[in-house]
């Protein structure tokens, strides 16, 4: 299994080639303002910038490895207030697959 860390400076490049992220389903834009040591300060077109924490990345990373396949309600705790844009983020990288209706990720390694 590939380690959190590995996947959030899979995460870091992804942002800096491209700071916007679009939810699988309803295509609504997160954009990536700043990367902090505590996660992501991330806006929409409906909210003020908010802390997207990397824990709760984390949180969502983890419960996919173990499981292999998760929908919103798989993420943990906290993490699941921004499931859309966690599992959106996820699907950014080269070992996930996303599908949309009901938002699915699977591990593809």
């Amino acid at each position: 299994m590939k380690s959190f860390e590995s996947v959030w400076e899979d995460i870091i490049k992804l942002i800096d080639n491209n700071n916007r992220i679009e939810t699988i389903s309803k295509k609504k834009i997160n954009v990536i303002e700043k990367i902090v040591p505590e996660g992501l300060l991330v806006t929409t077109d409906k909210s003020r910038l908010q802390l997207v924490r990397k824990e709760w990345i984390e949180d969502a990373w983890l419960a996919l490895a173990s499981k292999r396949r998760i929908v919103a309600d798989d993420i943990p705790g906290k993490a699941r207030y921004r499931a859309s844009f966690i599992m959106a983020l996820l699907s950014k990288l080269d070992c996930v697959k996303a599908e949309s209706r009901p938002n699915t990720l699977y591990l593809n390694i």
